[in-house]
């Protein structure tokens, strides 16, 4: 590092958590994916939001658009009743 002159040059260090995230998004929409060629259900997403930001972005078109909705909550250590009860309040919100 020399301090002659205005200019300055740095390097990020590189963050393994966040690129940690950004290569399971990618994996689970590559799974979603294969599995949304056999099955012909709609797909309800549930992930914390900033997750979900990262795995909607890596999602194919046509798996996008089977996509019946997104839920936009941090699930983790939480049981498989509480799971089914936000998707059943959100899909009765959506009906009125």
């Amino acid at each position: 590092f020399q301090s002659v002159g205005k200019r300055r040059g740095s390097v990020a260090q590189t963050d393994w958590h966040e690129q940690g995230e950004v290569e399971f998004a990618g994996h689970v929409a590559m799974l979603l994916s294969e599995a949304a060629e056999t099955c012909g259900a709609d797909i309800i997403i549930l992930a914390p939001p900033r997750f979900l930001g990262l795995f909607r972005d890596r999602l194919p078109p046509a798996v996008r658009s089977r996509v019946a909705a997104e839920i936009d909550k941090d699930f983790a250590h939480r049981s498989a009743d509480d799971i089914v009860a936000a998707i059943d309040a959100h899909v009765a919100s959506r009906r009125g």
